[in-house]
């Protein structure tokens, strides 16, 4: 059977990038970009093999964190962090089923984790997704990196940063709905920094922030298979956002451009 890359491969490509032992990784990923690894047979094959990869690296002080956001309360769906399935791709779906892994009880932007920070990142989180004590906040405040697989710079983090910075084009929604706790569905809130749709171009859009991390070495990529995986640290995209957001506050969007 034909492959695109080996452990070997991807597993220097991280290394390469700064992935290092103990490092807590947010990632986003689309696995499919990178092609089919040497010695794997079906899909679950593949994604064992790059968690494995980056446990590996990451070793027991590590945690690896990827999104498993349903935005459930917005479409009026019932949330159960054991059942709703992850919007975010193969590679999030597969961390959440993991037996080992912990889920928020998030109904909007829940994450999934391994390793050592798990609970801390995934229990005993406020309604509010953005707020100081939310999972976006404790990622900073453990100076995570974010790992993205197939994708520029952009992070959901980005949005945490927005909300700090108290961008003109977003705001504070409550979203209502009912999610799983002890066995029962409760009626529950969901508080995200959505979009104000009243101002035209307020679209998401990360292509200075890409361009900008990317030419000052911020933004590292390496290739692996027919795709790329980049990392860059927390630090260094509060930074970049800083710097940016002063000289152009809609540098995050399409209006920006």
């Amino acid at each position: 059977m034909k492959y695109h890359y080996t452990k070997q491969e991807l597993k220097k490509a991280l290394l390469d990038l700064g992935v290092n032992s103990g490092d807590t990784l947010f990632c986003h990923s689309n696995i499919g970009f990178l092609g089919v690894p040497k010695g794997a047979a079906s899909k679950n094959d593949i994604m064992q093999l790059i968690v494995e990869t980056i446990m590996e690296i990451l070793g027991p002080e590590g945690t690896f964190v990827v999104p498993t956001f349903t935005y459930s309360f917005g479409s009026n769906e019932y949330f159960d962090l054991h059942s709703t399935r992850s919007n975010c791709g193969a590679l999030s779906e597969y961390i959440r089923e993991l037996e080992e892994s912990q889920r928020s009880n998030d109904p909007s932007v829940s994450i999934a984790a391994i390793g050592k920070y798990k609970n801390a990142l995934t229990q005993n989180l406020p309604e509010n997704a953005y707020s100081e004590e939310s999972a976006f906040a404790k990622l900073i405040k453990l100076e995570s990196k974010v790992l993205n697989i197939n994708f520029d710079a952009g992070s959901t983090l980005l949005h945490y940063i927005e909300k700090q910075f108290d961008v003109p084009y977003r705001y504070e929604k409550t979203f209502h709905g009912k999610k799983r706790v002890a066995g029962e569905y409760i009626s529950s809130k969901s508080i995200l920094y959505v979009r104000d749709l009243d101002i035209k171009g307020s679209e998401a859009c990360f292509d200075i922030f890409n361009e900008y991390t990317t030419q000052h070495n911020l933004y590292k990529r390496a290739p692996v298979g027919r795709g790329s995986v980049g990392l860059i640290t927390t630090s260094d995209m509060h930074s970049a956002f800083a710097f940016l957001y002063e000289k152009n506050k809609f540098f995050l969007t399409k209006k920006g451009k």
